[in-house]
C-alpha cells in the first residue's frame, strides 16, 4: 500500500508483478532502504524496509480492516490464465534459475525437472504450503471468499486494462502514471501454451486452479472442458 496515495496493489507473483511494482518505485520515487542499497523493487523486502508514511505491506486481513474504514485505499491488480502462468513459473524458477527456494524444494522439486513432473509436484501441494508463485490467485486476491482488489487486470489485455489504473490513480491522486507496456512484461500471456499440452498435464492444471479459472477465466475453462 501506498498511504499517502491512497492506492494499493495486491502482488500476483508471475502476472506483470515485476513491471507494476517497478514503475511504480521509479515514479512516485520510491528508493531502496539505506541497509541494503541493492534492493529491487520486485522483492517484498525492498517495501518492507520502507517507512510507513511512504509503503506498508499488509496481510489480506489487515488490508480487508482498512478497506472498511473511512481511509479506504483504492486497489489494483493483475492476474494471468492459470496454464500460461504455471508454464512461467516453471521455466522461469525451476530451468532457469538455481538454487531452488526452501519452499519449492519441500514440494519436492528438483532442478530442472520436465514441465509434466513439475504439475505433478503442484498438483499435489495445498495453496498453504505451496511457493507463492504457484498458489492459486484466488488464494492471493480473496479474503472469506470476496475479491479485496477494486480493480483486476488480466496480464492478456494489459495495455487496456493498465490504462484503466492510470486513469483512476490521476483522478484521485492528480499524477500521471506511465504506460506499461507488453515488452515490460517478463514474458510474453503465452495464451495457447494450453493447447499444445498433453490432455492428462492440462487436466490436473484444471483441477489444482479451478477456482482461478472460474473467477477470473470462465471462457478460458469452458474452451478447455
Amino acid at each position: 500500500m501506498l498511504p499517502q496515495l491512497g492506492l494499493a496493489y495486491c502482488r500476483v507473483p508471475k502476472a506483470a508483478n515485476s513491471s507494476v511494482r517497478f514503475l511504480l518505485a521509479k515514479r512516485f520515487s520510491i528508493t531502496p532502504p539505506e541497509a541494503e542499497p541493492n534492493l529491487v523493487p520486485n522483492k517484498d523486502r525492498f517495501w518492507a524496509a520502507q517507512p510507513p508514511g511512504t509503503a506498508q505491506c499488509l496481510t489480506p486481513v489487515e488490508f480487508a480492516l482498512l478497506q472498511a474504514g473511512p481511509d479506504r485505499p483504492w486497489c489494483f491488480s493483475f492476474v494471468r490464465n492459470p496454464v500460461a502462468r504455471l508454464y512461467s513459473a516453471w521455466n522461469n524458477k525451476i530451468v532457469e534459475n538455481r538454487p531452488l527456494s526452501p519452499r519449492f524444494k519441500k514440494m519436492g522439486v528438483t532442478p530442472g525437472m520436465d514441465f509434466a513432473s513439475f504439475v505433478d509436484r503442484v498438483a499435489e501441494t495445498v495453496d498453504a504450503d505451496s511457493n507463492i508463485h504457484v498458489r492459486s490467485q484466488t488464494s492471493i486476491l480473496t479474503l472469506d471468499g470476496q475479491v479485496l482488489p477494486d480493480f483486476v487486470g488480466r496480464v492478456e489485455t494489459i495495455v487496456p486494462d493498465w490504462n484503466h489504473i492510470r486513469y483512476e490513480m490521476r483522478v484521485r491522486t492528480g499524477r500521471r502514471v506511465p504506460p506499461l507496456w507488453p515488452k515490460n512484461v517478463r514474458a510474453k500471456a503465452q495464451p495457447d501454451i494450453a493447447d499444445r499440452l498433453p490432455r492428462s498435464v492440462l487436466e490436473k492444471i484444471i483441477r489444482r486452479y479451478h477456482d482461478d479459472f472460474a473467477r477470473f477465466y470462465p471462457y478460458e475453462l469452458r474452451r478447455l472442458a
